[in-house]
């Protein structure tokens, strides 16, 4: 039987969107992932971006009023990948103001989602190893 893609990573969701939180949350622990969050704001996501150690995150990027970037700023300084998700903004920029990030524009399907998660935390072992 073949494991789950996400077995064993610990990936922090941050979705103010309450339905698409739990959507999230269901797809990474069909995966295997343990979720972190989902954190619904700015603050809460700050809080848990130091509740380590994390495989990688998705984060929306649109927070209420608030941008998710001091998070990514952070989860960069910390070398955990992640996922932008946004339904607004221009997906190019994102990727090119983030080029160690993947973009994926709302609605993502779950294959997108858990393809790109895996990716990152695959890019992120194999740099390790080379280190």
């Amino acid at each position: 039987m073949d494991h789950a893609p996400l077995d064993g990573a610990r990936i922090l969701i941050v979705e103010d969107d309450a339905i698409i939180a739990l959507e999230l949350q269901s797809i990474l622990t069909e995966a295997g992932a343990t979720v972190i969050g989902p954190a619904r704001n700015l603050a809460m996501a700050e809080k848990m971006a130091e509740n380590g150690p994390l495989s990688a995150a998705i984060l929306d990027i649109q927070l209420g009023s608030a941008l998710v970037f001091p998070v990514a700023e952070r989860l960069t300084e910390q070398g955990v990948p992640f996922v932008l998700n946004t339904g607004h903004g221009d997906a190019r920029q994102l990727a090119a103001d983030w080029p160690d990030a993947e973009v994926l524009t709302k609605p993502s399907t779950h294959q997108a989602i858990v393809q790109s998660l895996s990716r990152l935390i695959e890019n992120r072992a194999a740099a390790a190893s080379h280190a």
